[in-house]
């Protein structure tokens, strides 16, 4: 889940940007990146782009805007959340529009700051900033959170309650449709299966009609509580879209599937478990300590033949810890190197795109150029803006040409790779870690080197100490 705000910059942009752009918030500048304009001449880039449009001046005197998408709690992952950012900076902005973008990771829920300029570099308009382009950069924002399988705010849909039943439903009693609802979500609670649903629902005094899953015995399912003179329909306009036949089975099978589910885990997980044989249980009945032994002796085994002894599991660990060290920081310079290389990229394609038409501007007569230029004004704008870029980064222009081009593009799909190769090396490294941990953990509870154990040895032993010497404190 994401909500945004949006509000206007009427002056100082460049503090602004400068805030977002904080290396603290956005770990040494690793979750920043920028269209359209450099990070660290983005202020300027905004300063040409707003003297070109033609309602200079129209609109309040608004320089940029200042959207801000924030995720969940522990919802969503620095790099998936800086992600989705640009995703909505993309689509809300269709290209036109300059903007910086940071992730801030200083708060327990993460963040996106997105500052955009006010005027295009197409059109040389202003943004309309209105209700209108609100709503359509919520329904944006909620949709990118829908592919990125993150929960979306939903509006009520259909008819709304009557006020008397809305009335009621603020009262202890409810409604007594608000009641239908209430049992039938309990009963699927409860119910194995949607006949066992049906069972238990009858059981408590509903009468049903409608319930056969292919229509046999009409189109909707049909509630009458107890005492109550007509039937209640299970359809959107009802009861809710929640309470269909087909949405009451599918909300039991989902259930009962992810029970399954966790019992699965459970098992899978307490078949390499150790058994805790302190408990009162064991203590009081040998025979089912002696089978508990017997468990915990053929698990501690399995663990040794999979893994190695204490020493080398902990070695493996160890190994394991500086491979994700090493793939995390090659990660790290591989963004680095791209979040570098990727301005080359953007003015250099704009470059090469528009650099035959300023050829021929550059060429053309003289009683012509005005001519051209008003034609292709945009065009000569942009590759002179690219140049000068260009030059700021210490490229040589009269070298720049398609195949060197080319070869920053070439690098950077490498960085990438690389970026995605480390991420996976990265993550299975820590699933080994993470298996090995718990392995070593049963092993040390079973050879008695639990850290609690290791403490109450450590307990005995100055008591004891102190004993000998005939020496007493305060424990």
């Amino acid at each position: 889940m994401a909500i945004t705000t949006i509000h206007p910059i009427t002056a100082t942009v460049g503090a602004s940007i400068k805030y977002i752009t904080n290396a603290h918030k956005t770990e040494e500048l690793l979750y920043v990146d920028s269209f359209a304009c450099g990070v660290e001449t983005a202020a300027f880039d905004f300063e040409c782009a707003l003297k070109m449009t033609s309602r200079a001046g129209s609109d309040k005197g608004h320089l940029a805007y200042h959207l801000i998408q924030s995720f969940k709690p522990g919802e969503v992952k620095a790099e998936e959340a800086h992600q989705i950012g640009k995703e909505l900076a993309d689509k809300v902005l269709e290209g036109k529009y300059s903007y910086v973008i940071a992730t801030h990771l200083d708060r327990k829920h993460l963040h996106n700051h997105i500052i955009f300029c006010a005027a295009d570099n197409i059109d040389h308009k202003k943004y309309n900033d209105c209700k209108r382009s609100y709503y359509h950069i919520r329904e944006l924002n909620d949709e990118l959170c829908s592919n990125h399988h993150l929960s979306v705010i939903k509006e009520q849909k259909g008819r709304g309650k009557k006020y008397y039943e809305w009335m009621a439903d603020q009262t202890s009693e409810g409604s007594w449709k608000t009641q239908i609802r209430r049992t039938i979500n309990e009963m699927i609670r409860a119910a194995k299966s949607y006949e066992d649903f049906i069972r238990r629902m009858r059981e408590l005094g509903y009468e049903i009609k409608g319930e056969n899953l292919d229509g046999s015995n009409g189109k909707y399912i049909q509630f009458r509580p107890p005492g109550k003179e007509r039937f209640v329909r299970g359809y959107e306009k009802s009861l809710g879209a929640k309470y269909t036949r087909e949405r009451i089975k599918e909300r039991i099978d989902t259930k009962m599937e992810h029970r399954r589910e966790i019992t699965r885990k459970f098992l899978e997980e307490n078949q390499r478990r150790m058994i805790d044989t302190s408990q009162e249980r064991f203590r009081e009945s040998a025979g089912l300590k002696h089978w508990a032994d017997k468990e915990n002796l053929k698990t501690a085994a399995k663990i040794v033949s999979d893994n190695g002894n204490h020493v080398e599991i902990a070695r493996k660990i160890a190994d394991l810890e500086q491979t994700i060290k090493e793939n995390y920081k090659a990660q790290v310079e591989a963004e680095h190197r791209r979040r570098d290389r990727k301005d080359v990229i953007f003015y250099g394609e704009q470059y090469l795109k528009y650099k035959e038409t300023y050829d021929y501007y550059m060429n053309c007569p003289a009683k012509d150029k005005e001519r051209i230029f008003r034609i292709n004004e945009s065009k000569i704008i942009a590759f002179q803006g690219a140049a000068n870029r260009l030059k700021a980064f210490g490229i040589d222009l009269k070298k720049f040409d398609e195949k060197l081009y080319k070869s920053y593009v070439a690098q950077d799909n490498a960085d990438i790779r690389e970026i995605n190769q480390c991420e996976t090396a990265r993550k299975q490294a820590q699933k080994e870690k993470a298996d090995l941990e718990a392995k070593l953990k049963e092993l040390d509870m079973y050879m008695g080197r639990s850290p609690e154990h290791e403490k109450k040895q450590t307990q005995d032993q100055s008591r004891q100490k102190r004993k000998n010497h005939n020496v007493s404190w305060d424990d």
